[in-house]
Formats: structure tokens, sequence, C-alpha cells
């Protein structure tokens, strides 16, 4: 559906408000497709401004992209980067819209970047009508269209030997539900270097509670260290994320080991993000009902 401005503001759901973990926005539609891998829309939205949507899920809208991008990217990164190893090499497994891909070409230690997006779509779309996405021309990138748990099967992978795996993807449903397979899990640690490292979200703990614990169970596995820290996304159906990073030595990523400062990101934030609610643990220590 191309741009229109007499077009009228659409719900994309009946409800005014959602207590699942959809959310509902009323906002002009500007696209609309069905990719073959899932539904895409994007609306403009009075506060939000542009909306990306996936099977009625909202992924990420331009007026809060830079808390979920930065805190995905730099927590990680300076958390686990030391003056002695300046050269970095990141895999990025989906991320269509472009945002962790900006963010990691921030950093000039950053000097190969793979990005696997399964959906053509949705990088084409957000480019469009998006527009925060990293520089895919950037001699550091390789853009794959393809999946990522096959490119993690490949020799090609393997042999890079990767210091940092940063998982976009959707909630575990549809073209995403392989990318949260212990399968998965264990062909990721195979890609990673000795001091390697993956991050991944894992869930909006008010809504999907059981992911916190069970996501963080199955990187425990296969990880020699793993640790849960937050940020607060406003369109995000109870505000906060949760993010997992885990490596193979067993370092922590708690406090950074060089200062940067984005539009969310800072050194003080980064040490605070790692502070976690008590019905958080409890979850995380196997309590079904902890709130």
């Amino acid at each position: 559906m191309a741009n229109d401005d007499s077009a009228k503001l659409e719900w994309y759901c009946e409800h005014d408000f959602c207590v699942d973990t959809r959310q509902c926005i009323k906002g002009r539609l500007l696209h609309a497709e069905n990719t073959g891998f899932q539904d895409l829309k994007i609306f403009d939205h009075v506060f939000l401004g542009r909306v990306l949507v996936l099977d009625d899920i909202i992924q990420t809208t331009t007026k809060d992209e830079f808390v979920y991008h930065e805190m995905m990217t730099h927590v990680p990164l300076a958390g686990l980067t030391g003056p002695e190893q300046r050269q970095k090499s990141v895999l990025i497994i989906g991320g269509g819209d472009g945002g962790i891909l900006r963010e990691v070409l921030v950093h000039d230690f950053v000097t190969k970047v793979v990005m696997v997006e399964i959906d053509e779509a949705v990088i084409r779309t957000t480019r469009e009508y998006l527009g925060f996405n990293g520089d895919y021309e950037d001699p550091r990138v390789e853009l794959l269209v393809t999946e990522g748990a096959t490119y993690m099967k490949s020799d090609a992978a393997r042999q890079i030997g990767f210091d940092l795996i940063i998982v976009d993807a959707p909630d575990p449903i549809g073209p995403a539900e392989m990318l949260y397979s212990d399968e998965f899990t264990a062909d990721m640690k195979a890609c990673l270097n000795d001091t390697g490292a993956i991050v991944r979200h894992i869930g909006l703990p008010f809504p999907m509670l059981d992911m916190l614990h069970d996501c963080t169970k199955q990187l425990e596995q296969h990880f020699s260290l793993v640790e849960v820290y937050m940020a607060d996304v406003p369109s995000y159906i109870g505000g906060n994320i949760a993010f997992a990073v885990a490596n193979k030595d067993g370092r922590s990523a708690k406090t950074p080991r060089f200062d940067f400062v984005g539009k969310y990101y800072n050194p003080e934030l980064h040490r605070a993000c790692f502070a976690l609610p008590t019905w958080w643990k409890r979850a995380l220590g196997g309590e079904r009902e902890p709130i």
C-alpha cells in the first residue's frame, strides 16, 4: 500500500488495549504485505512515529528504537571488550530493520560484520519507511539474505570464529521459532572463538515470564556464564525487556571496559542494568508465579 495522506486511521486489531503479548495502535497504514514468511505492516503513529509490525506484534518504532538497539549492542561490546583485543568480528542474526547494524558500526574496533536476515522484505521496507538502518555499503559489512539457522551450520560461519553473535529475532513464533532451539544455541557456540559471546533478548517478563526462565536455563546448558540485564522500551507491553549475554570463558559483562555514550546507553546505565527486580530473580530461580 503506497503512502497516501488521505488514508484513514486504522486499528491493526480491534481492542483499545491488549492484555496479551500483542499490542494495539491506531495510526495511518503506510504499507502492508505478506512476505512469504510473515505479515508485515508499517504504520504512521502520532506519537511513536513509524511503526514496524510483524504478524500483528510491534517490533520497533522510530520513537524508541534506540533503546533496544543500543542496549543489545553496547552492553556486550563494552562489557566484554578489553584494550588488549580491539579488533572484533560480529555476527547479527535477524536485525532486518538495520538498527543493530547501525550501532555495531559505531565502533572502529569492529572490523567485520556479517548480517543474516531471512526476509528481504523487512530490509527493503524498513530502509524506505523507517530509515534508521546502518550502512549496508560499509566495507566491513557482509549482508546475507538467508536463514540464520542454516548459516550457523555453514563452514564459512564456523571458520570465522566470531567475537560476538547478536540475535535480533522476533518472538519465538513463525520463522523465528528455530532461533530459540537448543540446536541453534549449540551451533552459535560452535561459531564463536574461545572468548566469544552471544547476546539475545529473552522476552518481556511481565507478559512472557516463562520465556525469561526457559531461555536463560537453555543458555546455561551451553555457556560458562549467563547474565541477564534489562532496558525500558516504552512501546512494548510491560515496558521492561530482558536480555541475556552469555560467553564461553566466564568473563562478566557487568562492568564497561571503555567509555561510550549513546542516546540511551552510558557507562553508569551499563552497570545499573544488571540490577534486577526481585520477581525477575524469583522467576529465574524457577518460581512460575513470583508476582
